[in-house]
């Protein structure tokens, strides 16, 4: 019987979260049909025998294992499109915590409209999650959410409101879901593949506004997620995305630094906190420019 979702988790060493969301991704609100796909690329922690040992407990999870050096985001996403069977493909991060244990009841709601390819959620950041980082999860989010103004807890994107966000100069999150936690239709991936890239989820958003579809910012779904990046891994990650914004989607990115700078005070009462949260910002910030400018020159210089 082919399953109605199919729910895919990628791993990499993810020994201290993997066995809890499989279990809760098993015991999830809602009697839906689904399967459970897990791949993961050569893990060095127990994270195999941990899906290994959920396997042998949840029968619907299928477990298939890739090398290290052939994984890519958007390659390996393709790849698992392939394996799925479910009407719907659910892509979840091996490092989530799932906080709506009904999130498939909403997905389902939003896909009612066949216009509709592609749902995600929001994402809040874990309790160990560095201030900088914290704070760009939260205003990435609320910016996003301010653009609901009947207060519904859904936000449907697509060519109609494109004149809203070009209006505001802000058609960046117009083109923004994330794969981190994220459901789309499968015969629409299956027509469409994504982009050997990190950024995989981002060319595929502009890809489905463009085409004329619909997707859903569903603020009633929700997982818990967030990185503390090192400077030099932000440094990579912010070329990337830098990369695509202002070379394939040809926008400039607002930074919303005026509401992590106020988060700042909203977040500390001592004051050397504030000190150190100030140039936390100021230095990140600064990678911002360094990497702007890196990406200006060489595109001048092409």
């Amino acid at each position: 019987m082919r399953p109605l979702f199919s729910i895919i988790v990628l791993t990499y060493n993810e020994q201290k979260t993997i066995g809890k969301l499989l279990t809760k991704i098993h015991h999830l609100e809602g009697n839906y049909s689904k399967e459970i796909l897990v791949i993961d690329s050569e893990s060095r922690d127990k994270t195999p025998i941990i899906i290994n040992q959920k396997q042998q407990k949840f029968k619907n999870i299928r477990f298939y294992k890739i090398k290290k050096n052939r994984f890519n985001f958007g390659k390996t996403r393709n790849y698992e499109v392939e394996l799925a069977k479910g009407k719907f493909v659910c892509f979840i991060s091996g490092d989530c915590e799932i906080e709506s244990p009904n999130f498939l009841d909403y997905f389902l709601q939003d896909f009612s409209d066949e216009k509709v390819v592609a749902v995600f959620g929001k994402q809040i950041p874990k309790k160990d999650c560095s201030f900088f980082f914290k704070a760009e999860i939260e205003c990435l989010f609320e910016n996003i959410e301010n653009y609901n103004k009947k207060g519904e807890s859904y936000l449907i994107q697509n060519l109609k409101t494109k004149g809203i966000y070009k209006k505001n100069n802000e058609l960046h999150l117009l083109y923004f879901l994330s794969n981190v936690f994220c459901c789309y239709r499968r015969s629409f991936l299956l027509q469409h593949k994504f982009e050997p890239t990190g950024s995989e989820d981002l060319i595929m958003c502009k890809k489905i506004i463009n085409l004329g579809y619909n997707k859903i910012y569903d603020s009633r779904c929700v997982v818990i997620h967030s990185h503390n990046f090192n400077i030099y891994q932000y440094y990579k990650r912010q070329i990337e995305e830098y990369d695509i914004f202002l070379n394939q989607f040809h926008l400039p990115r607002k930074n919303r630094f005026f509401c992590k700078f106020r988060k700042i005070f909203i977040y500390n009462k001592n004051v050397f906190d504030i000190i150190l949260y100030i140039f936390q910002v100021i230095i990140f910030y600064l990678i911002k420019i360094l990497v702007y400018l890196r990406i200006l020159l060489k595109k001048l210089a092409s």
